[in-house]
């Protein structure tokens, strides 16, 4: 009878422990999907949200016309880009570099930083910015704590749950990259 009771007692341990490495793999990975998805919706928010802040900035900043292509094209190579693979992320990285830069520029353009409109688009897109550095945050914690637990033993044996994701890189804050306004140009 000991014998029986203590063999139910180890499968049980067993189970349980194989139960919430199995519970842990698949939370992360859900929140890895959710994170990417959240991101893309916010980043397609962001796109729409640029062509309303290029349709200004074209009609004033006629001598910017070669940042404002740049981002129009690097805009349209980001919505091309299949999600969650490098090269979306190496677009949007590009592509929001470009558009920080133009903020910058608009900020100091007298006709537009006075424009009500611009105003209230600048003030969204910084919200928006703010929910997708949130939210990639989340993600590249996710991911980069789910890869460095499926190498060690037990989570291992279930890596093959987290295949979809393990596989995805992560968002790189792009902050250095910003390249100063020159006023000159603007005078």
């Amino acid at each position: 009878m000991e014998k029986s009771f203590l063999i139910i007692l180890i499968v049980g341990i067993i189970t349980l422990v194989l139960f919430l490495v199995y519970k842990t793999i698949l939370k992360s990975k859900n929140t890895i999907i959710e994170s990417l998805s959240i991101i893309e919706e916010n980043l397609k928010n962001r796109h729409k949200l640029t062509q309303n802040i290029l349709v200004f900035a074209k009609k004033v900043m006629s001598q910017e016309k070669e940042i404002l292509d740049k981002i129009t094209e690097l805009k349209a190579m980001a919505m091309r880009a299949p999600s969650g693979s490098p090269e979306k992320f190496k677009a949007e990285s590009m592509f929001e570099t470009q558009l920080k830069r133009l903020i910058q520029i608009i900020e100091k353009h007298p006709d537009l930083k006075s424009n009500e409109i611009t105003i209230q688009e600048i003030k969204s897109y910084r919200i928006l910015e703010e929910k997708i550095s949130q939210t990639r945050k989340i993600y590249n914690t996710t991911l980069t704590k789910l890869k460095k637990s499926i190498k060690i033993f037990p989570l291992s044996l279930f890596s093959f749950l987290a295949y979809k994701v393990i596989n995805l890189g992560c968002f790189e804050e792009n902050e250095a990259t910003i390249t100063p306004v020159d006023a000159s140009k603007l005078i």
